[in-house]
This record gives structure tokens, C-alpha cells and sequence, in this order.
């Protein structure tokens, strides 16, 4: 999995994540299933089934831009709900590719044109 846009430049509360080798309606589908609600792709595509225009313009593969989800956390969040979504995103995601270990979590490189 990997952290769409710039790593600190960022706007509070807003998370998008792309992930490779997976469906993003699979992953969205299966965090419901533990609890946790997100979006897929930018809120601006919502509702859409073409790729996020600004992931798009952003230099992501269709494919790829497909795969993102769009997680939105309040300023009255508590810690403890913020690592539940933590922990569901590595459970999902371990059970989706298979693997024991969490799937490492790093900032995606800008794309190249």
C-alpha cells in the first residue's frame, strides 16, 4: 500500500492510499466488514467508475488510481479509534495478499511522466 500526493504537504484529516496487486471495491468492501467506512478514489470522482481526475493528473496509472480509497478522520477522533483503522487496513490487506507480515506502509514516489 502506499500514501498517494506529497508526504507533509497535505491537507488534515484526509488520506488517500493506493494498493498495488488488489481491487479497490474488494478493499473497500472489506474494511466495512471490519468497521471502518471510507471512499474510494478523490471525492471528487465519487460516484464515478473512472479513475480519480486528480490522481490521473497526478501521473497514476488507471489501474492503479483504481485501487485508491480516500479515508476522512474528525478532529474528535481518539487515538485508540485511529489505530482500529490502522490495525483493519493491515488486517485486510494481509488477508487480501496472503501474507503474515503487515504489508510495509511507505510514501509513494511521485509517479514519473
Amino acid at each position: 500500500m502506499a500514501l498517494t500526493g506529497h508526504p507533509t504537504q497535505r491537507i488534515g484529516g484526509i488520506v488517500s492510499l493506493v494498493f498495488p496487486r488488489t481491487a479497490g471495491e474488494t478493499v473497500l468492501i472489506e474494511l466495512e466488514r471490519h468497521g471502518v467506512l471510507c471512499s474510494s478514489g478523490s471525492a471528487c470522482a465519487a460516484g464515478s467508475t473512472n479513475p480519480s481526475p486528480v490522481l490521473s493528473a497526478m501521473g497514476y496509472e488507471p489501474e492503479l488510481a483504481h485501487t485508491a480509497i480516500r479515508l476522512s478522520f474528525t478532529r474528535g477522533m481518539k487515538e485508540n479509534e485511529i489505530s482500529q483503522v490502522a490495525s483493519a487496513v493491515i488486517s485486510v490487506m494481509r488477508g487480501l495478499l496472503g501474507e503474515r507480515q503487515p504489508p510495509s506502509a511507505k510514501l509513494a514516489d511521485r509517479p514519473r511522466r
